[in-house]
């Protein structure tokens, strides 16, 4: 996961390792990449199939 995150220039992204699979069938992951963007205000998660670009992420997170 390390080798992972430092490859794709993901530091700055919190990660969490999931080797139960609990967090993924909370969220509904069912296959990678995904992601799942958590707002700070409590509001709904929201749960993204497929890679992300930088600019897409930077959308995600500023909405």
């Amino acid at each position: 996961m390390e080798d992972f995150v430092d490859r794709h220039g993901l530091a700055d992204v919190i990660q969490f390792p999931d080797e139960s699979g609990e967090l993924w069938r909370d969220f509904g992951v069912r296959v990678q990449p995904s992601w799942v963007i958590v707002p700070g205000d409590g509001s709904e998660p929201q749960l993204i199939f497929g890679s992300l670009g930088e600019d897409q992420f930077a959308n995600y997170v500023a909405s």
